[in-house]
């Protein structure tokens, strides 16, 4: 059952309280009228709910029943006003690669179906790729249990690929980090500015784009992190953590202050005002310290750096926007540069 929505509106001498809802492809209204005041319709609304569950019960089942995979998705997920646009865009493109399971019923698809699209798609995908897709797929039969279509998730026992680049170092050690920011100051393109935000503060791609002048503090060097920038134009931070002040330094504050004062950036709002995608900082990264490296490799390489010279984890996590167990997992890789440290202390520690 989706939402219902009420309306409450005047009628002869009373309230006239309104359901609109919809089962499958159909809108379906229920009213009720006769009511003296607009919170004894208000107080109704309960007992509509209940009414509308038990007629509609039988309705429902036979709306969704027949429903394929590809129109489930489609109407009660795409269609959907509470998700993101990235989220709608990892649906789009699972359907578009689940080929002959798009057409079965939801309730027809089996292990074995969802077992075979995940190897099909394993073949010609990196495994972080293929991973979001068996996110999605287990994300889209957990709400097929929601609606009553099945009770059972095919999809329950579908295991992620191991990714054996996990084992690979993902942060810049000393040197590679000097020879990056070396290679982009001072930075005078919109590629090289976003790299050079990206080490100095550890912000993701996204936010970097979605930051505007007044976001910046001049006076107490601080940046503020309240938006980022999609394809499609400005939406919410990742998550509840990532609205944050952080401070920056006295470099990156100069780097701002001569772009804005720059006539080829002052008419814009956005610091870095460009459509541009990741991949022009990426290419512009591995010409400089190797094809393993990308823009959110810098994202780790702040936090790595920060921990490896004692800044301790809540602050860490709390100007990167995550939580301290995401930090943790994500994002503190243990490099060259700490082993070595390490290395010269242990005889005066142990």
């Amino acid at each position: 059952m989706t939402a219902i929505n009420f309306t409450i509106r005047k009628k002869d001498n009373g309230y006239q309280l309104i359901a609109s809802y919809k089962i499958g492809r159909k809108w379906k209204q229920k009213s009720k009228q006769g009511f003296r005041t607009k919170l004894e319709a208000k107080a109704y609304q309960g007992t509509m709910i209940k009414e509308i569950e038990a007629r509609s019960g039988i309705m429902a089942d036979k709306a969704l029943i027949n429903l394929t995979v590809k129109e489930f998705a489609t109407e009660y997920i795409l269609n959907s006003k509470n998700i993101s646009y990235n989220t709608k865009r990892s649906y789009k493109n699972c359907i578009a690669h689940l080929h002959e399971i798009g057409d079965k019923k939801v309730a027809d698809v089996t292990y074995l179906d969802l077992y075979d699209a995940v190897n099909e798609h394993r073949a010609s995908h990196m495994p972080s790729s293929t991973n979001i897709f068996i996110c999605v797929i287990k994300s889209m039969f957990n709400k097929a249990i929601k609606f009553d279509l099945i009770t059972t998730s095919p999809a329950k026992n579908i295991e992620f690929c191991v990714d054996k680049r996990t084992e690979k170092r993902i942060s810049l050690t000393d040197s590679e980090y000097n020879a990056l920011l070396t290679a982009i100051s001072p930075p005078k393109t919109n590629t090289d500015t976003t790299i050079y935000i990206a080490c100095k503060t550890g912000m993701r791609f996204s936010e970097i784009m979605g930051l505007t002048w007044d976001c910046f503090d001049e006076k107490n060097k601080t940046l503020t992190i309240d938006k980022q920038y999609l394809i499609h134009g400005f939406s919410c931070v990742k998550n509840k953590y990532g609205v944050r002040t952080i401070p920056i330094t006295d470099d990156l504050c100069k780097v701002l202050i001569k772009r804005r004062e720059s006539d080829a950036f002052s008419k814009s709002s956005r610091i870095i005002n460009c459509r541009s995608s990741s991949k022009n900082a990426n290419k512009r990264i591995k010409r400089i310290v190797g094809d393993k490296f990308s823009i959110h490799s810098l994202r780790h390489t702040y936090a790595t750096r920060l921990l490896a010279h004692g800044v301790d984890i809540r602050t860490v996590s709390a100007l990167l926007g995550d939580t301290t167990e995401t930090v943790m997992k994500n994002y503190v890789h243990y490099s060259d540069d700490m082993r070595m440290k390490v290395s010269g202390m242990l005889n005066d520690i142990i």
